[in-house]
């Protein structure tokens, strides 16, 4: 009989670790959502379901970007008066605040190399956005662009020698991309077709935009502004693309339209699409806002408290063994 108790046991436990294991091998999403009354961080895997709490702060958390060893996130927050950039560990409570100037700092973006974060602000004038980049211990700021226009959401290449952002400094939206010391600058996508929020694609072929306003959609292009490709279904406002890791899918948010054709304040979700176009898949489902999606790296999964669980399964697993 005791043989039989301990043969359960194994067999119990080892079910439950393959299940806590399998809680965790599917590809995860952050995003930002504002379902308990204001913006906070959250993760879930892409088919809904595992949802976790990352922030939970009664000021602004948004706009979230991930070191490339998924130990920690860079994120947006207003706790502390005015939008900084706050740097936060995943098993951590509080962030460390990486900028700190009275004017905005917006639109983070972690390099692959994981030493720098790029990102826009009006620190040298309100009337303008600008690129800058600092390292990640918050020294070494450097402003990339200086046009009197507005720079904004800028994105690394794969191999980080370059960054695309957008602009409308020759009047009108386009893309843009210039080196990591924000040299060489050129246009890939003209003005005034409504193009911004670029993402590239893991193999730094192709770059993924939103464009256009009213009824935007999510398109693809190589990095010479050519070959595109509508990928989310028309007349559907929808934004802020993010390419998986493994570029087979483009996450993005979409919200509906009201009747003036305006997204409404509330019921915006995150979907993902293949990459090369095909049916949305929608991941979140809520009456609140739910924005800005960002893929959690597969090492996420190495360091968060799910593994501390995973480990001590595995050791009660050998102890009933012997």
């Amino acid at each position: 009989m005791k043989h039989i108790h301990r043969a359960f046991g194994i067999t119990f436990l080892l079910s439950l670790s393959l299940f806590t294991l399998n809680a965790w091998s599917a590809p995860y999403i952050s995003f930002s959502s504002s379902r308990t009354g204001n913006l906070d961080i959250y993760v879930m895997d892409i088919y809904g379901h595992n949802l976790r709490n990352l922030t939970n702060h009664p000021a602004y958390d948004g706009d979230v970007t991930w070191a490339p060893n998924g130990n920690s996130f860079a994120f947006v927050s207003n706790r502390d008066g005015h939008r900084d950039i706050y740097i936060m560990g995943v098993n951590d409570t509080e962030p460390r605040r990486l900028t700190n100037h009275p004017e905005e700092a917006a639109q983070p973006n972690w390099s692959p190399d994981g030493h720098w974060i790029v990102f826009t602000s009006d620190r040298e004038s309100r009337e303008n956005y600008d690129i800058y980049k600092i390292n990640v211990n918050g020294r070494n700021l450097r402003r990339l662009t200086s046009n009197r226009a507005y720079d904004s959401t800028p994105a690394w290449s794969p191999d980080g020698k370059q960054i695309a952002f957008y602009s409308n400094r020759e009047e009108g939206w386009g893309i843009y991309v210039m080196n990591a010391e924000g040299k060489h600058l050129k246009r890939i996508m003209n003005p005034g077709r409504g193009a911004h929020s670029p993402s590239w694609s893991p193999d730094g072929k192709r770059i993924a935009y939103s464009l256009g306003h009213a009824g935007s959609g999510i398109y693809t292009m190589d990095v010479r502004g050519q070959d595109w490709q509508r990928v989310t279904p028309m007349n559907i406002w929808s934004r802020h693309p993010a390419w998986s890791p493994d570029g087979i899918w483009i996450a993005y948010d979409m919200e509906p339209e009201n009747q003036w054709g305006n997204p409404k304040e509330l019921d915006q979700n995150i979907y993902i699409v293949p990459a090369d176009g095909g049916r949305p898949r929608q991941i979140t489902s809520h009456a609140a806002k739910d924005r800005d999606p960002a893929w959690v790296p597969e090492e996420f999964f190495s360091v968060s408290p799910s593994s501390e669980k995973q480990t001590t399964l595995w050791g009660k697993l050998k102890k009933a063994g012997k």
